[in-house]
């Protein structure tokens, strides 16, 4: 059977058989005494004649026949010769029916209704398709305005009808290989899946669709899946009810995408919970997810190895990204995902510590947007080693047009330190494509190359990092890691290191005299002049063959440090 069709609606709505009555071939009928779940079922008199005195024992099989006193009966429950427009006359009851063995063929699409409302209070799986032959699940107009078979104007663009609906502690999964369009998935208990512990490759596309939770978790992958999956939510909302629910990633792909209101319910606390499993690697983009606000994480702590992109997405202003990974292998990473009208907004959560942007403390000169000066502020954790340093997953990048000579690609940074920073605490490594054979590319490092090498101070620089930086004022309050400027040593800044009141009531000599790294007196407040510095490596031997992008990977170990770096690679 190519297709499926069923309508909770048009079900109920077929005539019930009765008894002691004259039947003629064509007639439909369904059960008269209620069918128990997954049961439901649609017969055609296929020999005319009087019905028994009381209901048959039917025979439920796909296609099966029931002797009915000198009747007999058919079943014909889903197949499309016996549907219209506007009148679906024999519709499954549910689309866990039209899925089962004897009704669907992996390959066959199923139809249903825009008013399809399939409900129940035990668990409801459906597994249907594999690579070579997938199976196609769309919701269409089932009025008279509709056709039969559908065209491509009766398929619904919103959630539409409730694929399956459970109750109780009844629980939904849905695996297999299927594209679904215009539904509803509304599981009342938790642990929820999209794909199961078998061994059936996984490649679910659900697109226009309301994924609900009224309980816990939707489970998207499985630990007991030994088998490839991939799933895409393509205009799909996460519509919970309840604060503590969640999605949770596990050993597979997972796309979302194009999704305006993606939270249109309850907004979870943490959008997307802890794995047991790993083997996530999940990309969210050009989605909405801006109701997740103060108090709401969009990523949970991973402790397994885990990757979250967030790409073109629009984020609530005082939402937490992530939470620290407890797993190396794990990180989050955001790019042109932002509350404001901006695009700069590059970000990484990793277990060593996190890069996220900066807007005040920028180098003169350095990177914008054409609006916004912006820096980025390295910020590792008690993690940090030299053997486990952030390695910050977004390259900053130039643009090489020469080859056959040295080239050197610098940035530059600041940070609230006594000393220039070494090899050791921060470090870039190079990429540029060095062999005019073939885009090859070749690695140049300027940190440490072993345990045993000593390390080595960075340069100190004179850029200025003060023109966003607000000027230092007589008589105020500071706090430990404000950052000022003074008129009278320009292109230095300065920061908090200690404080027991106000500053003085006039600028003290100090401030015009300090040199990197240099502390300054200032009534009750003790200030650090910013440690300058340069980081540079050079391609020389090997040198560029091709004119391309060349790239900077940024590394940081030194643990519970702060470094705020230009992102703007100065190329010589």
């Amino acid at each position: 059977m190519p297709t499926m069709y069923a309508n909770s609606v048009a079900w109920t709505a077929v005539t019930a058989w009765a008894a002691s009555t004259a039947y003629s071939v064509g007639n439909l009928r369904r059960q008269l005494a209620t069918p128990t779940v997954g049961n439901e079922r649609v017969w055609r008199c296929t020999t005319a004649g009087t019905s028994g005195g009381s209901e048959p024992a039917w025979t439920l099989t796909a296609g099966s026949t029931t002797n009915d006193n000198t009747a007999v009966w058919t079943e014909v429950t889903g197949q499309e010769a016996y549907q219209a427009p506007g009148a679906w006359g024999a519709p499954h009851a549910r689309i866990a029916n039209a899925a089962a063995s004897g009704w669907h063929t992996n390959g066959d699409t199923i139809y249903y209704s825009s008013n399809h409302s399939e409900t129940q209070a035990t668990a409801i799986t459906i597994t249907i398709g594999t690579l070579a032959a997938p199976s196609y699940l769309i919701c269409v107009d089932e009025t008279a305005s509709g056709h039969i078979p559908p065209q491509a104007a009766d398929v619904k663009t919103t959630p539409s009808g409730t694929i399956a609906s459970t109750t109780s502690s009844g629980v939904i999964t849905l695996a297999g290989v299927l594209w679904g369009s215009g539904g509803i998935l509304s599981p009342a208990a938790a642990n929820c899946a999209m794909a199961s512990a078998n061994s059936l490759p996984h490649n679910i596309v659900l697109k226009n669709f309301s994924v609900r939770n009224g309980n816990a978790i939707w489970s998207i992958g499985s630990s007991g899946n030994s088998a490839s999956s991939r799933i895409v939510w393509d205009n799909v909302n996460f519509n919970a009810s309840n604060a503590g629910a969640n999605i949770v990633v596990a050993a597979t792909q997972f796309n979302w995408k194009n999704t305006a209101s993606a939270l249109p319910g309850t907004v979870p606390t943490t959008l997307f919970g802890s794995s047991v499993v790993g083997g996530a690697t999940v990309l969210v983009e050009g989605v909405d997810l801006s109701a997740a606000g103060s108090g709401k994480t969009l990523v949970a702590a991973q402790a397994k190895n885990s990757i979250f992109k967030f790409k073109d997405c629009k984020l609530g202003a005082s939402v937490t990204i992530a939470a620290t990974p407890t797993n190396m292998a794990s990180y989050v990473t955001t790019s042109r995902s932002d509350s404001a009208g901006v695009n700069y907004r590059s970000e990484g959560f990793y277990y060593p510590g996190n890069q996220t942007i900066e807007t005040t403390i920028v180098r003169t000169g350095g990177a914008s947007d054409g609006t916004t000066a912006l820096a980025w502020n390295l910020t590792t954790n008690a993690n940090a080693k030299w053997v486990v340093p952030v390695v910050v997953k977004t390259p900053l990048a130039v643009w090489n047009s020469t080859t056959g000579a040295n080239r050197t690609l610098t940035v530059q940074g600041v940070m609230n330190a006594a000393a220039l920073p070494t090899n050791a605490d921060i470090w870039m490594e190079g990429e540029a494509l060095t062999s005019s054979g073939s885009p090859l590319g070749s690695f140049v490092s300027n940190g440490k190359d072993s345990p045993l090498h000593s390390a080595t101070n960075h340069t100190a620089s004179t850029e200025a990092w003060d023109s966003l930086v607000t000027a230092r004022a007589n008589s105020t309050a500071y706090s430990v890691g404000n950052v000022r400027k003074v008129a009278s040593n320009p292109g230095r800044i300065f920061f908090v290191t200690a404080q027991t009141g106000n500053s003085a009531a006039s600028e003290p000599a100090g401030f015009a005299t300090a040199v990197d790294g240099g502390s300054v007196t200032d009534g009750n407040v003790t200030w650090r002049a910013g440690m300058r510095f340069s980081m540079a490596v050079t391609f020389s031997s090997p040198q560029p063959q091709m004119i391309g992008a060349a790239y900077a990977y940024l590394h940081a170990a030194a643990a519970s440090a702060t470094f705020y770096l230009d992102p703007k690679i100065v190329p010589s």
